[in-house]
């Protein structure tokens, strides 16, 4: 295993998880999961790749790589992307002292230490989620969004299809679970359970609902003004198989990249056979 990252818990979110370089590079990656996802597990072998392969990825030497958690399960956009919004605010502006408090074994970082580069990666509904942070700082003023990116995993920022089948879950038949068998009841036991706790987070999935929609006219507006490239993704990717969110263009986003025999979960978690999402995001460095 490489040296090259001191791997420790981070306080804001939750399970929040960086990963420090030894010898900082002035950039960072920061990793928003999607809905009901968990901040490390969510992203496959992107925590476990590039902080001990330096030899493999060497575009991501040095660079810091923070992997968020939130509870995108029972919170709005709104209230996600305000702590979201608060966090890089701190890692734009003084990131030192966070660093120190969290890993308080690292050599301290010079007084004027700061990211030149911000590249933000979520998935699913953690792009709606990042694209909110990011506008509303935007229209807050503030300099730093302006040296960010996105890059963006199946996102659900045209809606989602997950409200509707929670929908037909609650209001399935109470004889069918007697019908499957004891694993299938068990898995669909759990999903009408998560969904009867997401009904705050699954109003803001709805396609065309207010939220979304508010979402896109406030980020052409801003688009249209100049000055605010930083809101157009650096790359939006699917997997050919996507059943849950729409993959259709969002404002000015680049049309998609495609991984074929992918889905929805799949599309953002790379190993050693699939470096894709690794490739997307060193691009966006």
């Amino acid at each position: 295993m490489a040296d090259t990252h001191l791997a420790t818990p981070l306080a804001p979110g939750r399970k929040s998880q960086a990963y420090w370089a030894r010898q900082p590079a002035r950039k960072l990656v920061l990793f928003v999961h999607g809905w009901n996802g968990t901040a490390v597990e969510s992203w496959g072998g992107f925590s476990s790749m590039l902080p001990n392969q330096p030899e493999n990825y060497p575009k991501f030497m040095g660079v810091d790589l923070l992997f968020y958690g939130y509870d995108g399960l029972n919170l709005r956009v709104a209230t996600s992307a305000f702590a979201l919004r608060g966090l890089m605010e701190r890692l734009m502006s003084a990131p030192r002292e966070l660093i120190q408090q969290s890993a308080p074994s690292l050599p301290q970082r010079d007084d004027g230490f700061e990211y030149d580069r911000l590249v933000v990666v979520a998935h699913s509904f953690g792009a709606i989620v990042s694209r909110q942070a990011l506008l509303d700082a935007h229209r807050l003023g503030h300099t730093w969004p302006s040296r960010t990116r996105l890059v963006l995993f199946a996102p659900a920022h045209k809606g989602a299809t997950i409200s509707r089948f929670a929908s037909a879950a609650l209001t399935a038949p109470a004889n069918i679970a007697a019908t499957m068998g004891q694993a299938l009841e068990r898995l669909m036991a759990r999903k009408m359970n998560v969904m009867k706790n997401s009904h705050l987070a699954a109003l803001d999935l709805e396609k065309d609902c207010a939220t979304l929609r508010v979402l896109e006219r406030q980020t052409q507006i801003e688009l249209a003004q100049g000055n605010a490239d930083h809101l157009i993704a650096q790359e939006v990717i699917f997997g050919d198989l996507e059943d849950i969110v729409e993959p259709v263009p969002f404002a000015n986003d680049p049309p998609p990249r495609i991984f074929p025999g992918l889905n929805h979960v799949e599309v953002c978690k790379p190993n050693p056979a699939f470096c894709g999402p690794i490739e997307s995001v060193a691009a966006a460095l």
